[in-house]
C-alpha cells in the first residue's frame, strides 16, 4: 500500500475502511444465520457502538481486528473448524485480546454439548501458531521471547485484574478525572456502554436457543474478560475494547426487536450519523488531552 499510495498512513487508513467494509458483509453472513432481518442488523453494525471505527489511539486495528474475528465465529457457526482455528489465532495477532475470540468459541461449545463438545476440537490447537510466530519473529528484536505480553506492563504497571466492574465504578463516581474536557460526553458514553452490554446479556443469559448460545458465550467472555480489567484499562477503554462483542450484543438486540421497530432503523441512522460523528471528534480531543497529560516522554521514546 506504501508503494502504491506513498504514504504510510494514506495506506493505513485505506486497509482500514477496506476491513471496514469487508467486516460489514461478514456480519451480514453472520446476521442470515441467526436472525431473521439481517440488514437491519447490518444497518445497526454500520452505525454502533458509533467509535467502532475510530476507538481510542489505534483506529486502523479495529477494523481489521473485527474482520478476523467475523470471519472466525462465521467460520465455527458453519462447522468450518480449520478457518475457525486460524483466523481465531490470526486474532490474536491484530490484537492480544483476539485469545477472547478462541475462548468465546470453546466456551460455546461447552455450552452447547457439554464438555464433550470439546472432543475433537485439538484443531483449534493450531490458532496459537500465528501468535508463536509473530513472537518468534519479535524475539531477535527485542531479545524477549514474551515481549508482546510484557510491552503494555512497561507502559501500565500494577495489577491487571480485580473485580468485575471494580475500575468502572470507581472511575465514574470519583470526582478526579484523568481528562477535563468533555467530561460529561465521555462519562455518559463509558457508562451507557456498560450498561447496555450488561443489559443485553441480562436478558439473554438464560437463552436456551440454539443459535443464541454462541453469541451469549461470545458477548459473556468478552464483557468478563474488558470488566475485570483493573486501573485505566477497565474504564477508560471500555467502549474500545467491548467492540469485539458488538456483533453478539446487536444480533441478541435484533432477534429481540418487535416487528415493527425494524422499520424505525433508517430513522435511527439519521440521529445516528451526525451524533457518531460528533462523537468521533469528541473523542479525538479527549484522546490528544489524554496522551499529553498522562504518557510519560519514556512513552514516546519508545513509540519511536
Amino acid at each position: 500500500g506504501e508503494l502504491i499510495l506513498g504514504d504510510l498512513r494514506a495506506s493505513a487508513l485505506l486497509v482500514s475502511h477496506l476491513a471496514s467494509g469487508a467486516a460489514v458483509l461478514l456480519f451480514y453472513r453472520l446476521a442470515r444465520l441467526t436472525t431473521s432481518r439481517p440488514a437491519a442488523a447490518s444497518l445497526l453494525f454500520t452505525l454502533f457502538p458509533a467509535t467502532w471505527l475510530l476507538c481510542g489511539s489505534l483506529a486502523f486495528v479495529e477494523p481489521v481486528y473485527l474482520c478476523l474475528a467475523l470471519g472466525a465465529f462465521l467460520s465455527y457457526l458453519r462447522e468450518r473448524h480449520g478457518p475457525a482455528a486460524v483466523l481465531a489465532g490470526l486474532a490474536m495477532v491484530a490484537q492480544k485480546s483476539g485469545m477472547l475470540v478462541l475462548a468465546a468459541i470453546l466456551v460455546s461449545e461447552v455450552s452447547r454439548q457439554g464438555l464433550k463438545g470439546l472432543r475433537g476440537k485439538s484443531v483449534y490447537l493450531w490458532a496459537l501458531l500465528p501468535p508463536a510466530m509473530l513472537h518468534a519473529y519479535l524475539y531477535p528484536l527485542f531479545g524477549d521471547p514474551l515481549i508482546g505480553f510484557r510491552v503494555h506492563g512497561l507502559f501500565l504497571p500494577g495489577h491487571t485484574f480485580g473485580w468485575p466492574f471494580q475500575a468502572m465504578t470507581q472511575h465514574l463516581l470519583s470526582p478526579n478525572q484523568i481528562f477535563a474536557q468533555h467530561l460529561w460526553l465521555r462519562k455518559a458514553l463509558i457508562g451507557l456502554s456498560a450498561v447496555f452490554y450488561l443489559g443485553v446479556l441480562a436478558t439473554a443469559w438464560r437463552s436456551r436457543h440454539e443459535k443464541e448460545r454462541p453469541l451469549v458465550a461470545w458477548l459473556g467472555v468478552t464483557l468478563l474478560f474488558n470488566a475485570s480489567l483493573s486501573g485505566i484499562r477497565g474504564y477508560y477503554a471500555f467502549p474500545r475494547y467491548m467492540t469485539l462483542a458488538a456483533p453478539a450484543a446487536i444480533l441478541l438486540v435484533i432477534r429481540r426487536l418487535p416487528s415493527w421497530a425494524g422499520r424505525w432503523l433508517p430513522l435511527l441512522a439519521l440521529v445516528l450519523v451526525p451524533a457518531g460523528f460528533i462523537i468521533n471528534l469528541a473523542d479525538i480531543v479527549d484522546a490528544v488531552e489524554l496522551l499529553l497529560r498522562l504518557w510519560p516522554p519514556l512513552f514516546f521514546q519508545k513509540l519511536v
